[in-house]
């Protein structure tokens, strides 16, 4: 043991290599991903901007139903009314916030005039597209909600 290859040395020595495999790899991991966004940027930002505009013309026919429906200002209709409301008052708001992050991203006029996606509006889509995801779901989840009372609305 003098030699200093002891058991603690050698176990040391085989967590420093694990360690260093999966930092490697984690790493490997985090640069495949945000490449792979990097180069589906374009697509990714034309999925997101058309979710975006079929949810402010959806929020937009929501309105027009509430408004030809008249047995709305009977008993609880009117709290249905409202709550409704509401929820298309917070969707369309939502919805909003995230095209106006979307035109922040200045991928929207490259977008639509054919061109390719810039250098620097990949790599802030790459830093910006987790954030900009969140708030998809949440206004994915928000058209749910509203789907199911207004559906819960029209067949009362």
């Amino acid at each position: 043991m003098a030699d200093g290859a002891g058991p603690i040395s050698v176990a040391v020595n085989v967590a420093i290599l694990v360690a260093c495999v999966v930092f490697i790899s984690t790493l490997f991991q985090d640069f495949y991903f945000h490449a792979l966004a990097f180069v589906n940027a374009p697509a990714d930002i034309r999925h997101h901007l058309f979710t975006v505009d079929s949810c402010i013309q959806e929020n937009e026919s929501y309105l027009i139903d509430i408004g030809q429906l008249n047995r709305f200002e009977e008993g609880r209709g009117t709290l249905d009314k409202k709550r409704l409301t509401d929820l298309i008052t917070e969707a369309r708001k939502v919805s909003e916030d995230l095209k106006k992050d979307m035109y922040t991203l200045g991928a929207r006029r490259g977008l639509a005039e054919g061109e390719k996606l810039g250098f620097w509006a990949r790599l802030d889509w790459v830093v910006r597209r987790r954030i900009l995801e969140k708030k998809l779901e949440r206004l994915d989840a928000l058209r749910l909600r509203l789907l199911v009372m207004h559906l819960s609305i029209m067949a009362w």
